[in-house]
């Protein structure tokens, strides 16, 4: 059973670090989509990142992806705040790069997460 335990507990630390691996390229597709305000399919990468990230072990992501997902929902036939999306992104980076250091970002501490809730409650008010 022990040695059952030890495979499964490797091959999750390979799942992770194979999702690491191919973040850049995620963060690429991000801002492609951003700039060409592909809203439908950003709130689809969005969504999907939001579910990778629980499962992979990465909540952050998850949280930060769940924020973006739901603010287009809201928003993509309005005007949409590209700030907003941006300084989500640039919060994937930060956390992308923590997980690299083995140095989880304490998210509730960021300040481009407090700016990200910012950014949202006001859009709010704004509507």
């Amino acid at each position: 059973m022990k040695t059952q335990n030890k495979s499964l507990s490797q091959l999750l630390i390979q799942i992770r670090r194979d999702y690491l691996e191919s973040f850049p390229s995620r963060l690429n597709q991000l801002k492609h989509l951003l700039s060409t305000q592909d809203w439908v399919a950003l709130e689809t990468e969005y969504h999907k990142l939001k579910g990778n990230g629980h499962t992979v072990g990465i909540p952050n992501i998850s949280s930060v992806a769940g924020e973006l997902e739901s603010y287009l929902k809201k928003n993509k036939v309005h005007q949409v705040n590209i700030n907003i999306l941006e300084v989500g992104h640039l919060l994937f980076d930060k956390i992308y790069q923590s997980e690299l250091n083995d140095n989880p970002l304490k998210l509730e501490c960021d300040m481009e997460w407090v700016e990200l809730g910012s950014l949202l409650a006001l859009d709010q008010v704004k509507k």
